[in-house]
């Protein structure tokens, strides 16, 4: 033989023994034999002499394969079994010049890496604790069966009695697990060089005689279930110790539980991925099913069937684990008496039956001649009649279909990640219930946990699970055969398919023919055809009969023959009359069954690109997406236009074109042809408007009318036209409120209106409506509140209350209400925590909590609780990174991070970390940027990397680096034109981009770049004006256009441009003059409008109109000082009050003639605020200025050198404060000082912050005529 097959019989031979397939002797032989006889393979030779079934050698192929597979090559393969160098060093002694060629594996070594072990567990029971083993047994010595490296098994079925004692073939090693009777040890096995799993009886209850006979009889079935998914035990007795043990496989893997919850969280938008993980572990299953089958021949039962007892290991190996509640039955055990029902669905004259050893029998039931009382098993997964023969302790009312239900459980919890017996009304119910639930064969079906389970699956679970034994599987064989026939697309025998349930499964198999599904629908166009053709045949025949009637002569004949034909066709006609009606009624069903797989079929192709991720989320591959898109674009548009031109207006059609337009909606949609959807929806909700009017009692077709307005109004909504999306949102509301009206009860009626209610608050707070969209969250809330009452176990009605919750505290928050948004939030993850621990595979529910801690954090930032807020947003970070990672195709889950990557660089900023902020925001930006790349369609994107630009270009502007805040901020400018520009009722849009213009115009301000900066403000102001022409009623627009106002005006004034400055500060008066108008006793609206009177009183000062500055100083100071009884506690409106006394002060200070009367009045107030503030240089500056006016000149320098002891060496000069101490020194006889201080006067107001303001040019002028007056 060459040396590739010495190298693959050698891999075949040690995999073998490794598995448990094969002991080394039968090995030695079979390559004795393969070298005498190379015609064969190691494996023929080894099927030949019967020490592999033919099933048990294509298992071992198939597993020798995988490993080569996963390890690379054969020798890779053969270098990682550590039991090869044991296995040549026997196999040389044979000669073999084929085996010798591998020496080159010899002196490898693997290394083994002890992955997930899981072996045989304990019995466990999801209820309550159970002692399944009674202790009146008799005491019974267990025989010794020390175990040495020759057979010791007289026949494959029985132990012997005794061994000789050798040394430990089996060094125990670690302990890794426990369960109720044995502990488990990983362990060596000194003959073969291996790992194995060693199990004993657990210290405190190993002298008990029935425990013992148990363990016993567990160990021995397991040896003698040779099955390649049952786990090989290697040896069975007493080590040196004379501790109880067996030896098993050691299983690298992990348990089948493991396996269905990575299925189960799997996302569904990852349907491919789904798919292939289902059928891998369906074939799983299967191979279950097959070695529980295989137990059942030899009599035995496993009792306690469930994913913790079944293990997958890594090579694609299966194996059922822990037969510790084995039940031996028929001919293995004592007879049953008559009088007891037997459950066994088998034929058990065909068994090979286990027989246990005479150590072991005393572990058999007491009804079977054995000690056992208890019957046992886990409850979740447990038949009626176990509970039954558990409660009765009664092992006869036992059989195989006992473990058939059991499979049946399992193969319930694959689909639905649930226990089969859990309750989905009372997950909490007490154990009385619990039982008589089972006992009833009441258990929720599978597709009421999830809704997606296939029919045909849900159906073989409900036979297998069957409340009587005798309607369930015959064999567990018959169960693989039929999970087989789903996984081939055949007809599930348990499952009665509807006509288009058969037409989809004619779809998957025809695709060929369903690719040509259209041309199909024309069939009832050609049917009458047929008619005409045999007509014509009939015709020919009759003048063919009439030639050879002339040809004969026979006149009479021919007329006699001419008779019976007309009276034959007269007969034929009314059969093919009867036949066409026939056929024509055949046709339209095949035509309506092919038209409806055909839709079904193209519909899921077409949502299996749409949603596909990676066709969606990589920006290359659009192109192609788009593609593939347009060919069920091209059949749903064929199909419309056919079933126009049919011009059938039958309910049934009509109902057909509008579901076929709304596929075509979708689908135009999904690719970006927005006004070709907007077409295919209005028309869709034509017909289903005429379907309401023709069946107004039918509540399908309201419903579907509801639906097809509310995909319109979200149409609309995403593409900006919010007036649009607003009438299709209040007309489904409509329906939907009438609907719930017709049926209360209906949640799937109620969940949709409140889902409406929450589209059209949405929409209102982007119109700017704030108290529209409380108003339907409100609804919405009230809604979702009663149906989560009311259905407390159903995790999507408690997510749908955490989200009007959760919308609620955003739209308090948005309107200052903050101490209600952050109750809102708390009540969001008071819904949310618990649920996430009973739903730990649904994403939603995270993704919704690191909502709500992202919006938390907003609010503590709005609220100075700085710590706080930092510490939610970097909980919610923690949430979406980990969601990321799980799921790194997902574009919402990083949209998400990179939003709160956001808005913590946001706080960072306000809290001057610059550095963290940069470094963050950068995050955020790295995000955003090829989420927009790979989604230029998508809006929201593109805002949300204009965001991010935005905040940067500010921080960078902050820190004074203004080339890199230049480029930042333009970079945010232009992306939110592109998006404003479309949409000009897009308010979010629009607010987003006069935010960007009037942060580059600071910028250009700053930087004296007037030009530019007026430029920016004018844009920004612009866009205001049309927000506040649209709504003339709304103060928000109002307020925001006197903002703009306001940035332009002080440009304007800056550049020295006052009557502009003059217009523009106007104007905001005029906008925030109205706003009080429509809500006075709002303080807001009245303080923003003192300053902007303030405002119009500074351009007046500086433009040396005091007069005009006194008046606006006053009007402001009035508004503040009523605002200040109304807020005592306000510091702002304190320090606006004496900040515009001191200006106003100024303004009638520098007037020269002032009146005595105003003066002492300004004086008494002054008082007040040095009596409040003695050291406030401010107040002390004007209050010496007061007295020299009053020509209280020495009190008038006290006040001043005072307020320059208390000046701070950072603080600047005042001109007024210098003028006023010229003059007043002059007035004091001190010349020189007087000199002094005029002198610093002028040098102050040379400087650019002071050399246009005309006020104090005034007061210069005065105190240079003061000064230099002679005495």
């Amino acid at each position: 033989m060459p040396d590739a097959t010495a190298k693959t019989n050698l891999h075949f031979a040690t995999l073998g023994i490794q598995m448990g397939m094969l002991s080394k002797e039968q090995v030695i032989l079979a390559f004795t034999k393969c070298r005498l006889d190379n015609s064969k393979t190691l494996a023929q030779i080894l099927f030949d002499q019967k020490a592999l079934t033919e099933e048990q050698a294509g298992a071992l192929l198939t597993a020798v394969t995988t490993h080569i597979q996963k390890e690379g090559d054969l020798d890779k393969a053969l270098a990682s079994l550590p039991q090869i160098k044991v296995l040549q060093s026997d196999l040389e002694r044979l000669g073999d010049q084929d085996i010798q060629a591998t020496q080159e594996f010899q002196d490898i070594q693997a290394t083994q890496e002890f992955h997930d072990i899981q072996a045989t567990q304990g019995f466990q029971d999801i209820q309550a604790t159970r002692d399944f083993v009674d202790q009146k047994g008799k005491t019974q010595g267990l025989v010794d069966t020390k175990l040495t490296s020759q057979p010791t098994h007289a026949s494959p079925f029985q132990t012997s009695g005794q061994a000789p004692v050798t040394k430990d073939r089996f060094e125990k090693q670690q302990f890794f697990d426990a369960g109720n009777l044995g502990e488990l040890f990983f362990a060596k096995d000194t003959e073969l060089n291996r790992s194995v799993v060693t199990k004993y009886i657990k210290s405190e209850r190993a002298n008990e005689a029935l425990t013992q006979a148990l363990f016993l009889l567990e160990g021995e079935v397991t040896g003698a279930l040779e099955h390649p998914n049952i786990v090989p035990v290697y040896g069975l007795g007493k080590d040196s110790q004379g501790n109880h043990f067996y030896a098993m496989r050691y299983i690298r893997g992990r348990k089948l539980t493991k396996a269905i919850e990575e299925y189960q969280a799997i996302p569904a938008s990852e349907a491919g991925k789904k798919q292939k993980f289902l059928i891998g572990l369906l074939q799983n299953f299967q191979a279950v099913c097959h070695a529980i089958g295989f137990a059942h021949t030899k009599g035995v039962l496993h009792c306690d069937i469930k994913p913790d007892n079944i293990m997958v290991g890594d090579f694609g190996e299966v194996f059922v684990v822990d037969w510790g509640l084995v039940v031996v039955y028929g001919e293995a055990a004592k007879p049953v008496p008559a009088n007891k029902k037997s459950f066994s669905t088998l034929d058990v004259s065909q068994v090979q039956p286990y027989f246990p050893s005479d150590s072991a029998v005393s572990g058999l039931h007491q009804n079977q001649g054995g000690d056992r009382q208890a019957v046992g098993g886990t409850p979740a997964y447990m038949a009626p009649e176990q509970l039954q023969a558990t409660m009765q302790e009664d092992v006869s009312l036992l059989g195989p279909a006992a473990d058939i239900y059991a499979l049946g459980g399992t193969l319930f919890q694959i689909l639905t990640g649930k226990p089969p017996h859990l309750s989905k009304k009372n997950p909490n119910e007490k154990m009385g219930a619990f039982h008589k639930r089972i006992l009833q064969g009441d258990f929720t079906r599978p597709r009421e946990w999830t809704p997606n389970v296939p029919k045909p699956l849900e159906a073989i679970v409900l036979k297998a699970m069957s409340l009587e034994p005798g309607a369930r599987y015959a064999s567990a064989k018959d169960l693989a055969e039929e999970v087989n026939r789903w996984l081939a697309d055949e007809p599930v025998l348990a499952d009665r398919e509807t006509l288009l349930e058969k037409s989809r499964r004619w779809a998957r198999k025809n695709r060929t023919a369903v690719a040509i599904g259209a041309v199909l629908l024309v069939s009832l166009a050609v049917g009458g055809m047929g008619f005409g053709f045999i007509t014509q045949g009939f015709n020919e025949k009759l003048s063919i009969s009439e030639k050879e009637a002339r040809d004969s002569a026979v006149v009479a004949d021919t007329e006699r023959a001419r008779a019976e034909i007309k009276e034959k066709e007269a007969q034929t006609n009314l059969v093919l009359a009867e036949e066409q009606h026939s056929i024509a009624v055949a046709n339209e069903k095949l035509a309506k069954r092919r038209e409806r797989a055909a839709i079904e079929a193209v519909k899921q192709y077409g949502k299996a690109v749409s949603d596909n991720p990676e066709l969606k989320n990589r920006p290359e591959l659009e192109s192609l997406r788009k593609d593939l898109l347009k060919e069920p674009i091209r059949f749903f548009k064929e199909l419309s236009d056919q079933l126009r031109s049919e011009k059938n207006t039958t309910p049934e059609s009509l109902h057909s074109l509008a579901k076929g337009l709304v596929e075509l909606a979708y689908l135009t949609d999904e690719i970006g042809d927005w006004e070709d959807a907007i077409g295919s929806y209005k028309q869709a909700i034509e017909l289903r408007e005429s379907l309401v009017k023709t069946a107004p009692s039918n509540t399908g077709f309201q419903d579907e009318l509801a639906g097809s307005q509310n995909n319109l109004g979200a149409l609309f909504h995403k593409t900006g036209k919010v007036r649009e999306a607003q009438g299709c949102y209040k007309k489904a509301l409509a329906i939907l409120e009438t609907l719930g009206k017709i049926d209360p009860t209906n949640t799937t009626f109620s969940q949709s209106l409140a889902g409406g209610h929450n589209n059209l608050a949405n929409l209102y707070i982007e119109m700017g409506s704030m108290k529209d969209a409380e108003n339907s969250y409100q609804k919405a809330l009230t809604i979702r509140e009663f149906l989560a009452k009311a259905n407390p176990s159903d995790p999507e009605l408690q997510e749908d209350l955490a989200g009007s919750f959760n919308n609620l505290g955003i739209l308090n928050h948005q309107s200052g209400r903050l101490k209600e948004a952050e109750e809102n939030y708390q009540k969001v993850l008071s819904v949310l925590k618990p649920l996430a621990i009973g739903n730990p595979n649904n994403f939603r529910i995270p993704k919704a909590m690191s909502d709500c801690y992202n919006n938390l954090g907003l609010l503590f930032g709005d609220t100075s609780r700085l710590k706080d807020a930092e510490e939610s947003y970097k909980k919610a970070i923690t949430i979406r990174e980990s969601l990321v990672n799980s799921n790194p195709s997902n574009i919402e889950f990083q949209n998400d991070l990179g939003s709160s990557y956001n808005t913590l660089g946001l706080l960072f900023s306000d809290t001057s970390r610059v550095k963290d902020a940069e470094e963050i925001h950068k995050k955020a930006i790295t995000i955003r940027e090829a989420l927009a790349k790979s989604n230029p369609n998508n809006t929201g994107f593109q805002n949300n990397l204009g965001s991010s630009y935005n905040a940067l270009g500010f921080l960078y502007f902050q820190t004074g680096r203004s080339k890199e805040a230049e480029e930042s901020l333009l970079k945010a400018v232009t992306i939110r034109e592109t998006l404003a520009k479309p949409s000009p009722n897009n308010t979010g849009f629009q607010n987003n981009l006069v935010d960007s213009h009037s942060k580059l115009g600071q910028l250009y301000s700053k930087a004296g770049r007037v030009n530019e900066a007026e430029k920016s403000f004018q844009k920004a102001v612009s866009i205001r004006e049309v927000q506040a022409k649209s709504e003339p009623t709304n103060t928000e627009f109002q307020h925001l256009l006197a903002n703009s106002n306001n940035d332009l005006g002080m440009v304007y004034r800056k550049s020295g441009r006052v009557k502009e400055a003059e217009e523009s500060f106007q104007k905001a008066v005029t906008n925030r003059e109205s706003m009080v108008k429509s809500d006075p006793s709002n303080p807001e609206f009245q303080n923003v409008l003192a300053n902007s009177h303030y405002n119009l009183g500074n351009l007046f000062f500086h433009s040396g109109r005091m007069k005009d500055a006194e008046d606006r100083y006053k009007k402001a100071l009035d508004i503040w000082i009523r605002l200040k009884i109304q807020l005592p506690n306000n510091t702002y409106i304190a320090n606006r009050i004496a900040n515009s006394r001191i200006i106003l002060c100024e303004s009638l200070l520098i007037q020269v003639g002032t009146q005595a009367s105003q003066l002492q009045e300004t004086q008494a107030a002054f008082l007040k605020l040095v009596a409040a503030d003695p050291k406030n240089p401010d107040f002390l500056n004007p209050l010496g200025a007061i007295l020299y006016r009053l020509k209280d000149y020495p009190n008038a320098m006290a006040n001043f050198e005072k307020a320059r002891s208390l000046k701070k060496p950072m603080d600047g000069e005042d001109p007024f404060a210098l003028a006023f101490m010229a003059m007043t020194y002059k007035q004091l006889k001190k010349p020189t000082e007087a000199v002094d201080y005029l002198k610093k006067c002028r040098e102050v107001l040379k400087k650019e912050t002071h050399s246009t303001n005309l006020s104090y040019q005034v007061l210069l002028k005065e105190a240079e005529t003061v000064v230099n007056s002679k005495d």
